[in-house]
């Protein structure tokens, strides 16, 4: 379990490296980050828009935070 959290979190920390990307490729990498995540978490489906799921943190509807604590612990 601890090594699935953890490549978990390697996957969130190289999506909040990525400088520039456009809004097609941010949706993409949280569609594919929603599939990663086991649990996934409430509040996260493909119907609504990622800005809109708990614990993603957006200005100008694009993610500057991802906070996941609520639901996995280090």
């Amino acid at each position: 379990m601890k090594i699935l959290v953890s490549l978990q979190l390697c996957l969130l920390f190289s999506l909040l490296f990525v400088v520039t990307i456009n809004a097609q490729d941010e949706a993409n990498y949280m569609s594919q980050l929603l599939k990663a995540l086991t649990p996934t978490p409430s509040g996260w489906s493909n119907n609504t828009h990622h800005c809109n799921w708990t614990g993603i943190v957006c200005q100008s509807s694009q993610v500057v935070a991802i906070k996941l604590t609520q639901w996995y612990t280090p």
